[in-house]
């Protein structure tokens, strides 16, 4: 795993998309999927281009789409608290472990509470 920056002047772009650290989680997501994202964009633009390059054929808004347009925050969520675990806690973040609570995070945002039981089989299975 790359080690995080020190800097505290550092962009958002840098941080959250730029920087080897978070470099090594957005690759660790995007390997197995078709999809080529330009990381010099600005947060902002990141995420539009992300939710433009949705790489599953049905496009519609299902289930599996909001997970996919919600993941990007919640992961520069969990880059963030990956950061200051490491600066503030001198802890080793676990790539795995960040991924899984990103995903976590992304399924308890998208679903309501009641929601349909298909959805939550369906977000289940999802492995990142």
């Amino acid at each position: 795993m790359p080690p995080l920056c020190m800097n505290s002047t550092k962009l958002l772009q840098h941080l959250f998309l730029l920087q080897p650290f978070s470099q090594a989680y957005w690759k660790y997501l995007l390997h197995p999927l078709p999809v080529h994202l330009n990381f010099s964009l600005p947060l902002p633009e990141f995420f539009t281009q992300w939710n433009i390059n949705y790489p599953y054929f049905f496009k519609k808004k299902t289930i599996i789409k909001r997970f996919w347009n919600t993941l990007p925050a919640t992961l520069c969520w969990k880059i963030w608290l990956a950061r200051n675990m490491s600066i503030f806690e001198s802890r080793k973040p676990k790539q795995g472990r960040i991924m899984a609570k990103a995903s976590g995070l992304t399924i308890e945002a998208i679903l309501p509470k009641g929601n349909n039981k298909l959805d939550q089989k369906i977000l289940h299975k999802i492995k990142l």
